[in-house]
């Protein structure tokens, strides 16, 4: 398992390159911080690719191989200019989209997911 992780983390520097940042926050948990991503489709395609990168990797050695991915994603300045607002904006869209099962991303939007309540913060 240490060594999935080690080629999550891996994909994902090599990946992200000079426009951010990545760090494993704990066992299965990683944080990335990408600048230039100024749409929706342009995020939208960062995370298939990096998704399919990873899957693809252990697929070749075993195809019946299975990694579910979920990913929460909440933007500076859309989802707030705070940083402690936008990771549990994070959070809430990481919870739902592990709630919703399967490899799932949720892009957290206010009008759709609603604003972080008092028992959220």
């Amino acid at each position: 398992v240490q060594e999935l992780y080690k080629n999550l983390l891996n994909i994902s520097k090599n990946l992200v390159g000079h426009r951010g940042t990545v760090c494993q926050i704990n066992n299965n948990l990683f944080s990335l911080a990408i600048r230039d991503l100024y749409s929706e489709i342009d995020i939208r395609a960062f995370i298939l690719t990096l998704r399919n990168e990873i899957v693809w990797k252990y697929q070749l050695i075993d195809p019946d191989f299975e990694l579910s991915l979920y990913f929460g994603i909440a933007g500076y300045p859309d989802n707030g200019k705070d940083l402690d607002l936008i990771k549990k904006k994070i959070q809430k869209a990481i919870n739902m989209a592990r709630s919703k099962g399967g490899n799932r991303y949720i892009i957290y939007k206010e009008f759709l997911h609603g604003e972080i309540e008092d028992s959220d913060k």
